[in-house]
């Protein structure tokens, strides 16, 4: 008989979002957008699925719709270390698998969150496990907004990146392929909603801060709301570098190396603490990617690569209404109850 994986997901669901109040107690498709999140967690067969506020609004809201929810700390900048509270307090011992879910990622299919935590549980020499998708159109790979990453031969992350990585100096030869995504133990107890692109990262601690908790910011296109929180050049030369660096991306477009880092973290509970605890890194602050920070203090990150990126979060009222109107036209692909 096959074993079961066991795992945890931890929702961070702060109310002060400032680019959309409230957004994870706002209607959606006649639930609170929160509630949509806790169901595709719970569709995805984690054994434990905890939402950590940090208002006793958001607390109440889900112990209406039957969720465990914990109340942390209001000084937490970030759903990381939300999740590190929650894992602490509940006495998750150093081994356990825990998936870092945001709060405002309504269509996340379940069995992305299932794999990302397989990932890690089938690796015992990762202290973290992503995912990530190919990208196959140059703008994207040039927009700072879009995370790039860039893995060894094992499928462990080298680095990640705003910049357009890898860079092609010449002609490539075949692409190269990379470990794919280990199959659950269990099948997700859901299907997915639709298939979608999603966000990246943290904060950079309170030292420095970024723009919303739990991520630095999500990528424009391919299905992620543009987070315009990067600048346009700001000067005529600059944007004349750009329009040259425009023009050379259609000879250097890396096809086969290009991947865009998909912001769903698995963590051992061992590695969550030791991270939680570690003071930015240079890289980090310079980049404002935080899993920047594990690289720099030699955490292993195992990548896994999926097909096409997840479904649009919601960052703003148009993604709202956006999700909404996806919601309508496919209502029998939301994630269940459980």
């Amino acid at each position: 008989m096959t074993r079961e994986m066991d795992f945890k997901v931890v929702i961070p669901a702060r109310l002060g979002s400032t680019r959309l109040p409230r957004k994870v107690l706002l209607p959606l498709a006649g639930k609170p957008l929160l509630q949509w999140v806790w169901e595709a967690a719970r569709a995805s067969g984690a054994g434990e699925v905890i939402v950590a506020t940090d208002a006793a609004e958001v607390l109440d809201a889900c112990r209406a719709f039957g969720a465990d929810a914990r109340l942390t700390a209001a000084s937490h900048q970030s759903g990381t270390d939300r999740a590190d509270e929650v894992a602490r307090g509940a006495g998750w011992d150093a081994a356990t698998v825990v998936v870092n879910l945001q709060g405002d990622e309504p269509l996340m299919p379940p069995e992305l969150v299932r794999s990302a935590a397989a990932l890690l549980a089938g690796d015992a020499a990762a202290d973290i496990a992503t995912l990530c998708h190919p990208l196959h159109d140059p703008a994207e790979w040039l927009n700072p907004n879009v995370v790039k990453l860039v893995m060894d031969a094992a499928g462990y992350a080298l680095y990640f990146s705003r910049a357009p990585i890898p860079w092609r100096r010449a002609a490539a030869a075949a692409p190269p392929t990379f470990p794919p995504l280990p199959h659950p133990t269990t099948r997700s107890a859901g299907g997915s909603p639709l298939s979608r692109g999603a966000g990246e990262g943290r904060r950079s601690a309170a030292k420095p801060p970024v723009p919303a908790e739990g991520r630095a910011t999500r990528g424009a296109g391919g299905g992620v709301r543009a987070a315009e929180l990067i600048p346009g050049p700001p000067d005529a030369a600059l944007s004349g570098a750009a329009e040259g660096l425009r023009a050379a991306a259609e000879h250097a477009f890396p096809q086969g190396l290009a991947f865009r880092h998909i912001g769903l973290y698995a963590y051992r509970v061992g590695a969550l603490r030791r991270f939680s605890a570690l003071p930015p890194a240079p890289l980090e602050q310079c980049e404002m990617l935080e899993q920047l920070r594990a690289l720099a203090h030699g955490l292993r990150i195992r990548v896994g690569v999926t097909g096409a990126p997840p479904p649009r979060g919601v960052d703003t009222q148009d993604d709202l209404a956006a999700v909404a109107a996806l919601l309508s036209q496919s209502p029998a692909s939301a994630p269940p109850p459980g």
